[in-house]
């Protein structure tokens, strides 16, 4: 076996954490005052979506510290213990982050058919809407400045922030919606109530599809169909298609790890195999942008045991 080493490097550190962490920091703090503000307001106002939408704020701030944490220890390099990174630690908080909004979304749904079934349809006071109003114009640019980490760093942590903020930007609109419509007389206070339960159900929705991706990710799913097939052809490149023996794929982070069973002729040297090998990772790090490591094994075919 050829041991590899990284033909790229998997992120570059400096800037890419700075940019994570400046944005998460930011991401708390916006995420602990809308709580605040949103929880106290739902109870002086007398606003059951209000309070749920504060409740939703205050799992996203934890959600924030969780990711931060989850950045920080991904980006640390391969050592003995962990050959391949620490690259699924965000995997690992972006699960635990959407298994939070999964509950916060279900928990909703719950306290608002119980209310519902009570009869309890209390009008909200108009000064929530002017609450409800600024925590959507809040979100609409932390969503922004969130989308920019997105687009540059490609962290399932990141997309996880950049969600949380998306979701509770939607579920203030349906709470101003909500108190809105609570305004037209008595009983029509049950729509701040249905605004809440539909606000529940949109973020079990949501959430659910991102728990399950990082769930695969975590139990080492196949990896999306068509890479084995990509890197073959970029292989066949280099090597004659018969001496390809297999490609294996891990996801370990942002990028995957991918090696690769080479058959050698007996007749080369050492030198000469530590050559193609080279000059292979190379090329597959080059041509394919998905790929942070490649691995190549020399294979001694079952012809060459006899």
């Amino acid at each position: 076996m050829v041991n590899a080493t990284n033909e790229r490097e998997c992120i570059e550190l400096g800037e890419s954490s700075v940019l994570a962490t400046r944005v998460l920091v930011w991401s708390t703090a916006g995420n602990l005052s809308l709580a605040v503000t949103k929880l106290l307001a739902g109870v002086l106002f007398d606003s059951s979506g209000l309070f749920a939408d504060g409740l939703q704020s205050l799992s996203c701030a934890i959600g924030c510290v969780l990711i931060m944490y989850g950045v920080r220890v991904s980006r640390r390099g391969c050592d003995e213990r962990f050959p391949y990174g620490y690259g699924k630690v965000e995997f690992l908080v972006a699960f635990t982050v959407f298994s939070v909004l999964f509950a916060v979304g279900l928990s909703l749904c719950l306290s608002s058919t119980v209310r519902i079934l009570q009869r309890a349809f209390p009008v909200p006071n108009l000064v929530g809407l002017l609450v409800a109003a600024l925590s959507v114009a809040l979100n609409f640019l932390m969503y922004g400045y969130s989308l920019r980490a997105v687009h540059e760093l490609k962290s399932p942590g990141m997309i996880a922030n950049a969600f949380q903020i998306k979701a509770d930007m939607m579920s203030s609109l349906g709470v101003c919606a909500g108190i809105m419509l609570s305004q037209f007389g008595e009983g029509f206070g049950v729509f701040d109530l249905i605004v809440a339960f539909l606000v529940g159900v949109m973020i079990i929705r949501d959430s659910y599809g991102h728990w399950r991706g990082n769930l695969d990710v975590l139990l080492d799913a196949a990896p999306e169909s068509g890479h084995k097939e990509e890197a073959a052809r970029v292989i066949a490149e280099r090597l004659p298609k018969e001496m390809l023996r297999f490609i294996k794929i891990r996801r370990t982070g942002a990028s995957y790890w991918l090696g690769i069973g080479v058959d050698f002729p007996d007749s080369g040297s050492l030198a000469e195999t530590e050559l193609v090998t080279k000059e292979l990772r190379a090329l597959l790090c080059r041509r394919l942008n998905w790929v942070g490591t490649v691995e190549c094994f020399c294979c001694v075919s079952a012809e060459s045991d006899v």
